[in-house]
């Protein structure tokens, strides 16, 4: 399946990333920046449940994950996922629905843009069910290695 906006998604897999990285790092500063960005100690499992979703996006894209295989996530994890990192560009990058065109940057535009369209596409039944059920990994794809 063909997907547009593959390195937003691998933009946004980073972003997700380094709150987890915060999660786990003892400092102030983290837990600041959490705060700063509107998460609390309790959005742990739903954070590592959108990282398994962004995985999911991206294996679409190439047909196969690394180390074990992607399931398809709810649409409300779909949801959750591109709703947070709207969140986060209008209040770290004050990039809004009216002003992403005048944005500096280019990635935080196509960043932007990424999650409006998945949003939208998820809210479409047809397109979520052409979704595949399962991504394979390496490992469970070729056997025999």
């Amino acid at each position: 399946m063909r997907l547009k906006y593959l390195q937003a998604l691998s933009n946004i897999s980073d972003h997700l990333d380094n709150i987890l990285n915060e999660f786990t790092n003892d400092s102030t500063y983290g837990a600041k920046l959490l705060r700063h960005w509107d998460i609390g100690p309790d959005n742990l499992d739903d954070i590592k449940e959108e990282k398994e979703a962004i995985r999911y996006l991206i294996g679409c894209q190439h047909g196969v994950v690394h180390h074990e295989n992607a399931t398809k996530p709810s649409v409300e994890v779909f949801n959750r996922l591109f709703t947070r990192e709207l969140h986060y560009l209008g209040k770290v990058y004050s990039c809004t629905k009216y002003n992403y065109r005048h944005h500096n940057s280019d990635l935080i535009q196509k960043r932007y843009l990424a999650c409006n369209h998945y949003l939208h596409q998820v809210s479409l039944p047809e397109w979520y069910a052409k979704l595949p059920d399962e991504i394979l990994s390496l490992d469970n794809m070729y056997p025999s290695r």
